[in-house]
């Protein structure tokens, strides 16, 4: 009986339940902004001699938070630098030219990320590979805004919502339980 119940205990430690393996996914294109959810927002650019054209600081990260927290992301700012495994970075840089302003709007995602470059994958067996560490751009968005003086913070503002509507859908697109 003895002798029956150890076979018993080896063969049911054979299959009791193990750990779960872990699984890597690859992802491509827009799949790579399935299960987002949480951004920080960090605000970047020069504006010399741009008078009253360059948007306010304080209104381009409101902007931003209102936008980004009412497509049903969290967002926080960020102040001297990405902060969050996802980012969104928004730059800006405004002029004036004769009695307009013009500002050049960027608004990027990006994630901080670790990949083995493709050529280390091929490399003989035993020599040393890297691994790359850094950041890797999702979505860019790039608008150049032109309007007189008196409405160019406002416009602005319209094309930072648009910009950042874009990246929120696509969010959504690819992320079913956000729908």
């Amino acid at each position: 009986m003895t002798r029956l119940l150890g076979a018993v205990a080896i063969v049911w430690g054979l299959f009791e339940p193990m750990a779960p393996a872990q699984v890597r996914v690859v992802r491509y294109d827009d799949n790579r902004l399935a299960g987002i959810d949480q951004v920080d927002v960090l605000l970047t650019g020069e504006s010399n001699d741009a008078g009253d054209c360059a948007p306010a600081r304080t209104l381009l990260q409101s902007v931003a938070l209102e936008a980004l927290r009412g497509a049903g992301l969290k967002a926080t700012v960020s102040e001297k630098a990405r902060s969050w495994f996802y980012s969104v970075v928004i730059s800006s840089t405004a002029a004036r030219v004769n009695a307009r302003c013009v500002t050049a709007l960027s608004t990027q995602l990006v994630a901080e990320v670790q990949g083995i470059p493709e050529a280390d994958r091929y490399a003989p067996a035993g020599s040393w590979g890297s691994l790359l560490v850094g950041s890797m751009p999702l979505v860019s968005i790039t608008d150049l805004v032109t309007s007189p003086a008196k409405e160019h913070h406002s416009a602005v503002g319209v094309r930072l919502r648009a910009q950042l509507a874009t990246i929120a859908a696509r969010i959504r697109a690819a992320s079913p339980e956000h729908r």
